[in-house]
């Protein structure tokens, strides 16, 4: 094919797969952040649950302190019953009763209350602990895996950017200018094209142009009127178009 047109789709498909490669690793210390921030947030959720828990001890501790300190008192009182002197009194000892008696009553209701927030903190911390550890689990193997393909992808990185420079090499300043320049506005200088039309933009190529497209001797590069690209006629129809999965292939044997 000529006008450097099989080098120039052998290097987008290279430059497309630095670029792949380029981003993979480029994204794993946001992935790792994120396993990092879901296994923060457990262990925040751990520690919630956990001063939960010894808040409702404390309040519990402190809600039979009080119960026993009203019970002291109802003894006390109705001690005093057998030695009181007139109605008066006895009216304010079971007065002090009553209100002592209540006070237990609500702190005992209290007490039932504050074990059903302590079993929702234990059911809370369970799910809290196996979060951590599935969390950290998960943080180390990602830690492993990101290691494993940063490791693979950076030295296959240096051989495609290798074949792109010898492949640069080959090519007319021209055809490599034209290259560039739309690849760095569009992602892409090259688009195959079937049925008549522009794989990248889906816009339809005029019939002279198509023919000319089809051409296996054309000498002059055809570029789609609407993107840009450099336009070759893909003979498979296929997706990716034939002579891209041709270049992949040949981009896999430099591993």
């Amino acid at each position: 094919m000529a006008n450097d047109l099989d080098e120039l789709i052998e290097l987008q498909v290279c430059d497309g797969e630095v670029a792949r490669l380029t981003a993979e690793v480029a994204a794993l210390p946001a992935k790792i952040a994120a396993i990092e921030a879901a296994l923060a947030a457990a262990r925040a959720a751990l520690a919630a649950a956990e001063k939960g828990l010894k808040a409702e001890e404390a309040t519990r501790r402190s809600q039979e302190s009080d119960v026993k300190d009203h019970q002291l008192k109802i003894k006390k009182y109705r001690t005093h019953m057998d030695t009181v002197q007139n109605d008066a009194q006895l009216k304010a000892l079971e007065h002090e009763i009553d209100f002592a008696e209540k006070a237990i009553s609500a702190l005992e209701d209290a007490e039932i209350e504050s074990m059903e927030r302590t079993e929702g903190f234990e059911a809370a911390k369970k799910n809290a602990s196996e979060d951590v550890e599935n969390q950290s689990g998960i943080l180390e193997r990602e830690k492993v895996d990101a290691a494993e393909l940063k490791s693979s992808n950076e030295a296959r990185l240096v051989l495609l950017r290798k074949e792109r420079e010898r492949l640069r090499a080959l090519i007319s300043e021209k055809a490599l200018a034209d290259y560039d320049r739309v690849g760095k506005a569009k992602k892409t200088g090259l688009a195959a094209a079937w049925d008549q039309k522009c794989s990248a933009c889906q816009m339809m190529v005029r019939p002279q142009r198509w023919n000319d497209l089809r051409n296996a001797d054309l000498d002059a590069p055809i570029m789609c009127e609407t993107c840009g690209r450099r336009l070759y006629y893909d003979v498979g129809h296929g997706t990716p178009a034939a002579k891209d999965a041709v270049a992949l292939k040949a981009l896999d044997s430099l591993a």
